[in-house]
């Protein structure tokens, strides 16, 4: 059966898809995402918003710079030019000229106070200044202390456990983890 977060085909997009609707849809968690993962400052929650695959604002192509433009997984941002890059891994590595390419792109929409996030299975490698990096168990980590309190965090927890299963049936997680041990639930027994 398909779940509501099988809306790509590449399976790194489906786990940003997964984090990106939670994001949007439950204000509580964008706060507490932020709050652990984000950076320091941020605008309140009221006033960002959640895309992904997708620029915020308006491009401003200089011409002939297509094959420059860097189009992030997922983007959160204000209307006041403030924005965080998320970009996801799972079997390919990142590039620091990708993770740049991201934010020429996102500053030409207009943002200047732009900061990113990496989002990796393993060591994420290089990364500018300004961009932290994370693990996926991170977030699934994140997700699983919040998924009694949110529909939505145990339907990404969820989600995230049968993506790990199924990347690790067609051969594309092929090493790491997407989930970590987080003990036996043994509601409703005793």
């Amino acid at each position: 059966m398909r779940n509501i977060f099988d809306q790509y085909s590449q399976p790194e997009n489906q786990l940003t898809h997964s984090l990106a609707c939670v994001l949007h849809h439950d204000r509580g968690l964008l706060k507490s995402f932020l709050k652990t993962f984000g950076p320091e400052t941020h605008p309140q929650v009221k006033a960002l918003n959640v895309i992904e695959q997708s620029l915020p604002g308006t491009y401003e192509n200089h011409g002939g710079e297509d094959e420059e433009r860097g189009l992030p997984d997922a983007v959160i941002f204000d209307e006041k030019g403030w924005a965080l890059i998320i970009e996801s891994k799972v079997s390919s590595s990142l590039s620091p000229s990708q993770l740049r390419r991201h934010e020429k792109t996102i500053t030409k929409c207009g943002y200047q106070n732009v900061s990113g996030l990496t989002i990796t299975v393993n060591k994420p490698g290089s990364a500018p200044d300004h961009w932290s990096s994370i693990h996926w168990t991170d977030v699934y980590s994140w997700g699983h202390q919040h998924r009694g309190a949110s529909r939505w965090a145990r339907a990404m927890v969820d989600y995230f456990e049968i993506a790990e299963a199924r990347m690790a049936e067609i051969g594309y997680l092929k090493e790491g983890t997407i989930t970590e041990f987080s003990g036996i639930a043994f509601d409703p027994y005793t």
